[in-house]
């Protein structure tokens, strides 16, 4: 046999040995799976499995999340992707509902097996962490300060500036929280009462006569300086609806007169709105 023929014989064995190899390889990397598998029979055993394990009934789920799809008579894997997909889109306060469930469930549950969108982690801020390490639970806090932000979804920035909003805004209620008798005990550098309210933020406001309109909590500086300025507007044209509006009225030294604070408010704002139409 010729060299060639004899190269040419080895070169194919070669071929033949690593298409072998590689279809052997492929067949190793492979799950043991049924010869019946199908992902759709899997993806409703898992939500089936989600009841039992966590032991919720049906019956809540549906009541809690009405729009929920029904994985039991869903025909095939894409529908069911679809499905879940469509009704995290259309309906994310009950996705929230959901989850928070699960969480009050302490049921650990892997989001993928079930086609769902894990839920967004959010930094704790230290203020929510140094207000609960007292003791204090939700219930006791919003006694305390009503309008406070620790317990609503924002990421660690919003948070930070919604806690700023809340102490220029509420500020008699961030001085109530932090000189509660709990939150005394775990300040080791506490030794006297914290006046941090001594003058409401709305006081310091340059007067205007024009009402000014912010209709949504602020998020930046721009919008609370509004908030401020509309809280100040209230006070001096409108006292009568402040409390309504915001749920509390200002207490003021004894000495402060409200009266002779609003007139001549009056008159600055009357001022600088002629300036301003010269």
């Amino acid at each position: 046999m010729s060299t060639f023929g004899t190269s040419l014989r080895a070169s194919a064995f070669t071929i033949l040995i690593c298409i072998a190899s590689s279809t052997y390889a492929q067949k190793i990397e492979q799950p043991n799976q049924a010869p019946d598998y199908k992902p759709i029979k899997e993806a409703k055993n898992n939500w089936t499995s989600l009841l039992g394990h966590c032991g919720i009934e049906e019956t809540d789920f549906k009541r809690v999340c009405p729009n929920l799809p029904s994985w039991l008579s869903i025909a095939d894997e894409s529908a069911l992707v679809y499905a879940i997909q469509t009704w995290e889109q259309q309906h994310p306060e009950e996705v929230k509902k959901f989850w928070a469930v699960l969480a009050d469930m302490e049921c650990n549950v892997g989001s993928t097996s079930l086609y769902l969108t894990p839920p967004a982690k959010v930094a704790q801020h230290p203020w929510l962490e140094w207000v609960l390490s007292s003791g204090l639970t939700q219930d006791n806090i919003y006694q305390i300060a009503p309008n406070a932000p620790f317990f609503e979804e924002k990421d660690y920035d919003a948070m930070e500036f919604a806690i700023r909003r809340w102490q220029v805004l509420f500020g008699h209620e961030h001085e109530a929280l932090i000189n509660h008798e709990a939150m005394i005990v775990i300040n080791p550098y506490y030794s006297e009462y914290l006046d941090v309210h001594q003058i409401p933020a709305f006081l310091q406001a340059l007067p205007n006569s024009t009402k000014p309109s912010i209709h949504q909590p602020a998020t930046n500086e721009t919008e609370l300086a509004e908030e401020v300025a509309l809280q100040s507007w209230y006070f001096i044209f409108e006292p009568q609806t402040f409390q309504t509006i915001y749920g509390f009225y200002p207490e003021l030294p004894k000495d402060f007169d409200e009266e002779v604070f609003r007139e001549f408010a009056k008159r600055t704002a009357a001022m600088s709105s002629k300036e301003i139409s010269k």
